[in-house]
C-alpha cells in the first residue's frame, strides 16, 4: 500500500516517542529487521497487513494518522474493515 508516498517519518517518530527499534517492531509484526528496513526506505511497499500490524503493535488507533503514514492519497480514508477485506 502507499507506495513511494507513505510518510516514513511520521512512522520513525511515532517510533522515537514510544522508543521502539527496527528490531523491535520487525519482530512484533513478524518481518526480518532488512525486510522492514528495506520497506521503511521505500525499497518495497508494505501489505495491508503489515501496516494493520505496525498501528496495532504501536498503538496508533487515529484513522488520520494511519492514513498519513500508509495511504498515497490524502484524500483516502483508512477503515480496518474496508482495509482487511
Amino acid at each position: 500500500i502507499g507506495g513511494d508516498r507513505m510518510n516514513m517519518n511520521r512512522l520513525r517518530g511515532i517510533m522515537a516517542e514510544k522508543q521502539c527499534t527496527q528490531r523491535t517492531l520487525a519482530k512484533g509484526i513478524g518481518v526480518s529487521e532488512s525486510t522492514l528496513t528495506n520497506k521503511m526506505n521505500g525499497k518495497y511497499s508494505f501489505t495491508i497487513g503489515e501496516a494493520i500490524k505496525i498501528c496495532d503493535f504501536l498503538h496508533i488507533d487515529d484513522p488520520g494518522t494511519k492514513a498519513t503514514i500508509f495511504l498515497s492519497k490524502p484524500s483516502q480514508k483508512w477503515d480496518n474493515e474496508e482495509a482487511q477485506a
